[in-house]
């Protein structure tokens, strides 16, 4: 999905297709996927299942941010997650700029950029799926935040297209380590009766992160440039890996029986 996809919009922009009939084509897949879903059969929530009274959204919430609260492993991780997705997600409209109007190259050349973040997504996931068994999923995710921030920093230093795709293939490898050293952390020290509710409160806060990221890299590239906001991005969030190693060396796992519906 996200190799195929910025790569294929990459190519049919080069075509005679046009920009309104690839954005119909973008439309069209999420109304046959809305489609293909509702073959799905409903399921029962787990409550109703075990017996008991019916989740409440408002109440399931609050229950995963008490949670996350009172876990200082959980509470770090999530605030490093957040803090690298507030610094680096300016890239998805830098790099536009980037190649328009700092390497003066075809804007469809774009999708080429966000295709190697895919790719190197794929990537990291083929390696890891064999060999990150025998890593701390700690320390995966901080080298994950490290390499996806260097990326970008570097982006910003890059003289051609050859070299951002390179970097942003290193940074797609970096997220990969992002993504399957915090779900499987999560998955080992959370509480299974708690564990949707964890994954919806952090996963919410990094689509809200991300949009302060638009909000305010928006601003900053409107008054520097395409290269000062990626190094500027990279820059602060390698301090904030930093920052969050320094927290969690002063934390350590808890099992995760530990915690009861009830708390």
């Amino acid at each position: 999905m996200e190799a195929f996809g910025p790569l294929a919009a990459a190519a049919l922009l080069e075509s005679a297709v046009g920009v309104r009939a690839v954005l119909l084509i973008d439309m069209a897949t999420f109304l046959i996927s809305a489609a293909l879903l509702t073959r799905l059969r409903a399921l029962p929530p787990a409550a109703a299942v075990q017996g008991g009274s019916r989740p409440r959204i408002l109440a399931d919430a609050i229950a995963g941010l008490r949670f996350m609260a009172t876990a200082p492993l959980i509470r770090a991780i999530t605030l490093g997650v957040i803090a690298v997705v507030v610094s680096n997600g300016v890239d998805d409209i830098a790099l536009l700029f980037l190649v328009r109007d700092t390497l003066h190259t075809n804007t469809s050349a774009a999708g080429l950029l966000y295709g190697a973040v895919g790719l190197g997504l794929l990537g990291g996931y083929l390696v890891l799926a064999r060999h990150g068994g025998r890593s701390s999923l700690i320390a995966l995710f901080l080298l994950g935040s490290a390499a996806s921030s260097l990326g970008n920093l570097l982006t910003g230093t890059a003289w051609t297209l050859a070299a951002a795709f390179t970097l942003q293939l290193f940074r797609g490898v970096g997220l990969s380590a992002i993504d399957v050293g915090v779900n499987t952390l999560l998955q080992r020290q959370v509480p299974t009766a708690i564990t949707g509710r964890v994954f919806g409160t952090i996963y919410g806060a990094i689509g809200a992160a991300a949009a302060a990221s638009y909000l305010g890299g928006a601003v900053f590239l409107a008054n520097t440039s395409p290269r000062a906001t990626l190094i500027v991005a990279g820059s602060i969030g390698l301090l904030c890996t930093i920052a969050t190693a320094i927290a969690l060396r002063r934390i350590q796992p808890t099992p995760s029986g530990a915690w009861r519906p009830s708390d």
